[in-house]
C-alpha cells in the first residue's frame, strides 16, 4: 500500500494525542511481524489466546467492515518481545472466503499469521483506521486477495514506541 498523505491524514488525525515517536511506530507501512523480529537482540514470540469460530453481528468501529457479519475465524494472539511492550492482534477471517491456503488458519498455532498467510505478492492492504480507546490504540488493517478478505486489529499500549525510528523509515517499502 503506498503511502497517500491526502487520503490518510484524516484518519491518522486519531493520532494527534500520542507523542511523535509512539505516533510514528503505529502508522508504520511494514508488517509489524518483520518489524519487530528485524530489531536486533529482540527475542520475538507469538502466543496463541483464543482461537474459534463465532458468530459477528456488527463491528464497533466502522460500518465499512460489514463484510464480516456472520461466522468468522477468530484468533487472538499475544505477541511479546524484549524491546516492545505486549501487543494483543485480533483477526477475523469469514468462513465463507476459508479456502486455499487460508485454510490452515487453524494449523498455525504460535506461528505468526504476516509471515504464513499474509504474504504481500498475495494480500494487500485495502483499509486503515486507527482509533485511541482508554490507553490503548487500535490499528484496524483489512487485507484483500482477489475476493478474500481478512481483518487485523492489532491493539498496541499507548508506551509503545521503537527507538530510532524517523518519519521516513516508517513510510518506506520494508
Amino acid at each position: 500500500m503506498k503511502y497517500q498523505y491526502l487520503q490518510n491524514w484524516k484518519k491518522e488525525r486519531s493520532l494527534r494525542s500520542l507523542h511523535c515517536s509512539s505516533k510514528v511506530a503505529i502508522i508504520d507501512n511494514t508488517s509489524l511481524t518483520k518489524r519487530l523480529e528485524s530489531i536486533k537482540n529482540n527475542d520475538f514470540k507469538v502466543k496463541v489466546l483464543s482461537q474459534n469460530v463465532v458468530y459477528t453481528r456488527k463491528f464497533l468501529f466502522d460500518r465499512k467492515l460489514k463484510s464480516f457479519k456472520g461466522y468468522n475465524v477468530t484468533r487472538m494472539v499475544s505477541i511479546e518481545s524484549n524491546n516492545c511492550p505486549t501487543i494483543t492482534a485480533l483477526t477475523f477471517y469469514p468462513c465463507k472466503f476459508l479456502s486455499g491456503r487460508e485454510r490452515f488458519i487453524k494449523l498455525l498455532g504460535n506461528k505468526s499469521l504476516g509471515t504464513y498467510i499474509l504474504n504481500p505478492r498475495r494480500f494487500k492492504k485495502y483499509y486503515i483506521a486507527y482509533k485511541v480507546i482508554q490507553n490503548e490504540i487500535h490499528r484496524i488493517i483489512v487485507y484483500i486477495f482477489k475476493n478474500k478478505k481478512i481483518l487485523v486489529d492489532e491493539i498496541f499500549p499507548a508506551s509503545f514506541k521503537y527507538t530510532n525510528f524517523s518519519f521516513l523509515q516508517a513510510r518506506r517499502k520494508f
